[in-house]
């Protein structure tokens, strides 16, 4: 009987838990969305995430992103003096980032915590505050803010720093101003023309008006008229070409130095595509040309009067000499790739100040012209005395009374 009772009871049970089983299988309870307590968000489906923001978070560690939250509307966060709409971004729930807006040129840019650059978005969470919760956007709102996006990063690589930077920067001390000229050769560059001033009849006039306009980087000079840029050959490769005859012009690029320039006109005559021959007395790689003219500004140990830069290899050759200190008709050569850079800084020798007169022959290009001058020794005069290096001059061979330089 009591085994009888026994076989009953474990049927019952057997019938119970199988129900039980039966009914847990039949109906499960739905599991809680999981939240994130820094904004209590939901985290966005795999299918909302914009294809940008697939992207970055690709190249994140695993950790990141399990934690990340992906924002895939356009923010608007206020910038240095003035609102920028952002293209969507990625906020790590998981780890608070901190960065300040670095103005650079006419574009702001923000940079994380640890000092890496911002791609794609300015967003940034400034100081301890929570970001504010997020939603996913229709795949029609997907769309054309990806659009939105696609034309902001167009945007950001037009107006990046490497496209708005002048070469002269903005808090430059005006004492390490300096230039530095091309004989026979022109800039073309029309979209950035800054002013032309006619009936300028001297280099240094034209030079002058330049370092007196901030926003001047660079000029076209022929006698007669002067043209500001407020780029330079430098910012836009190709620009520079031969003057044609009869029209010779000299272009100036305005630089702020490293090295405190001499109080002439012009501190360095470029040669394009040629170099002095042996005679050198130093040798460094440098960066850029530019610091290859700064180490001949500022050399102490011997007169640097000439310089050549390689611009493949950086290579930067200091020398005693120059085209005019050396006589002979072979000691500049021409050389692609190179740069001789001439110091006009550099006092000259008191043997340089005796001319020799060629007949027949005129100065095809000039830097200054002198009207109402009364005898060639006065012209000659003038030449000696020039903030520049003067080393040729005619007279009364354009005109009556007329010195040029």
């Amino acid at each position: 009987m009591f085994l009888r009772r026994c076989t009953v009871y474990l049927i019952v049970l057997l019938l119970v838990a199988s129900t039980a089983s039966a009914a847990r299988k039949t109906k499960r309870p739905v599991k809680p969305a999981k939240t994130y307590p820094r904004n209590n968000m939901t985290p966005a489906p795999p299918a909302a995430v914009p294809a940008a923001a697939a992207a970055a978070v690709a190249g994140a560690s695993a950790g990141a992103v399990a934690a990340a939250s992906v924002a895939a509307a356009a923010v608007t966060t206020p910038a240095v003096g003035s609102s920028t709409t952002h293209a969507p971004s990625i906020s790590l729930a998981a780890s608070s980032t901190t960065a300040t807006p670095t103005q650079i040129g006419s574009g702001n840019y923000a940079g994380s915590a640890a000092g890496e650059e911002s791609t794609g978005s300015d967003g940034f969470v400034a100081g301890n505050e929570l970001p504010k919760p997020m939603t996913p956007l229709s795949e029609a709102s997907t769309g054309s803010t990806g659009a939105a996006a696609a034309s902001a990063s167009a945007e950001s690589k037009t107006d990046g720093p490497a496209a708005t930077l002048s070469p002269i920067e903005e808090d430059c001390d005006p004492d390490m101003i300096g230039f530095e000229i091309i004989t026979g050769y022109v800039l073309s560059a029309p979209t950035k023309l800054l002013d032309t001033l006619p009936g300028i009849l001297m280099l240094t006039d034209c030079l002058e008006a330049c370092q007196a306009n901030e926003s001047c980087s660079a000029v076209n000079y022929e006698t007669g008229l002067c043209v500001l840029f407020r780029t330079t050959a430098d910012v836009l490769p190709g620009s520079l070409s031969r003057s044609q005859f009869p029209v010779f012009t000299i272009y100036a690029q305005k630089s702020c130095l490293g090295v405190r320039p001499c109080s002439k006109a012009w501190c360095i005559d470029r040669v394009q595509g040629y170099r002095l021959v042996e005679h050198v007395k130093s040798s460094q790689t440098v960066y850029s040309r530019r610091d290859c003219l700064e180490l001949c500004l500022g050399e102490t140990e011997f007169t640097c009067r000439s310089a050549n830069f390689y611009r493949h290899s950086g290579l930067c050759e200091l020398s005693d000499m120059d085209r005019i200190t050396l006589t002979g008709a072979n000691n500049v050569e021409p050389y692609d790739g190179a740069d001789y850079l001439e110091n006009n800084c550099a006092e000259e020798p008191s043997k340089l100040c005796e001319f020799k007169r060629i007949s027949g022959k005129i100065l095809k290009t000039v830097d200054s012209v002198y009207q109402d001058i009364n005898s060639i020794d006065e012209c000659r005069d003038l030449c000696l005395n020039s903030p520049y290096r003067c080393h040729s001059y005619d007279y009364n061979d354009t005109g009556d009374m007329v010195c040029r330089l």
